[in-house]
């Protein structure tokens, strides 16, 4: 009896135990290596820190400091400037602050190249420069267009300056192109030259741009006024629509001209006028 119940116990004993070891979890070996793998990689990472990267004091209260400005302390590692407010406070000092005059008086002394580019000019029998006086009516045209110059209250004068082309203007060709980029060169060389001449006579000027139809020294505007505006036609330029283009039109010249103005607070009769009209020979309107 005693062998039967020790042969029953022994049986039963090997039939549970399978039972118990599906039960309970034990990992195998290739788990247990790489527990410990990785429990060596952070215990050799854990007493270094990267030198490069300060260390910062985490507050564990809700106070909203320069590091952590945002709810939860989120936020960036450094202080942020208002920039766009500063450069908003420089441009405006800049705009109001300064003398319109002043734009002249930085321009580079009278050298010899502008001396003999000058003389040549003189002796252009292709250049024609011309004063005209606005009217209130005519200057109410420009308040927009000159936006440091109240041209509605103050004198204004403009100073058309027109070169007898090769080409005709109203076609486009590489000559033509050529030609164009040329004569917008020497234009802007020559109103600079007289914008700075007046300046020193304590008269405000400014001249358009050909590129683009805005004033060279003002401040930007969204007037424009390109050679084709039918505002020259208070100066004496004909404007011609062909359907796809506008173009101008010259009373001895045609087609074939190029068209540059200036504007001052000089008037027309003033003696700076007179002497530059004598010296290029021109007359008054």
């Amino acid at each position: 009896m005693d062998r039967l119940l020790t042969h029953v116990r022994s049986r039963s004993s090997i039939f549970f135990f399978p039972n118990r070891t599906l039960s309970s979890f034990k990992p195998n070996s290739f788990e247990l290596k790489s527990r410990v793998l990785l429990n060596l990689i952070n215990k050799s990472n854990s007493p270094k820190q990267n030198s490069s990267i300060p260390l910062i004091d985490f507050d564990t209260t809700n106070e909203l400091t320069s590091i952590f400005p945002l709810p939860g302390q989120i936020g960036f590692g450094y202080e942020t400037k208002p920039l766009l407010k500063l450069d908003l406070n420089r441009y405006k000092k800049t705009h109001e602050e300064k003398d319109p005059l002043e734009q002249f008086k930085i321009s580079s002394l009278p050298t010899k190249n502008n001396e003999e580019f000058l003389s040549k000019l003189k002796n252009n029998k292709n250049l024609e420069i011309r004063t005209y006086g606005c009217t209130p009516s005519i200057r109410s045209e420009f308040h927009e267009l000159f936006l440091n110059y109240n041209v509605s209250s103050q004198p204004l004068t403009a100073i058309t300056i027109l070169f007898k082309t090769k080409t005709d203007m109203s076609t486009w060709s590489t000559a033509v192109d050529n030609e164009r980029n040329q004569l917008i060169e020497q234009f802007t060389k020559l109103a600079h030259e007289i914008c700075t001449y007046l300046g020193t006579k304590q008269y405000w000027a400014d001249f358009i741009d050909p590129s683009n139809g805005k004033p060279y020294y003002g401040p930007p505007t969204s007037d424009v006024l390109f050679e084709t505006d039918e505002r020259y036609q208070h100066f004496g330029i004909n404007t011609i629509d062909l359907g796809c283009c506008r173009i101008i039109q010259h009373l001895q010249h045609g087609t074939h001209v190029f068209l540059g103005c200036i504007f001052t607070s000089a008037p027309k009769t003033d003696s700076n006028i007179q002497k530059l009209l004598k010296e290029f020979e021109t007359s008054t309107c």
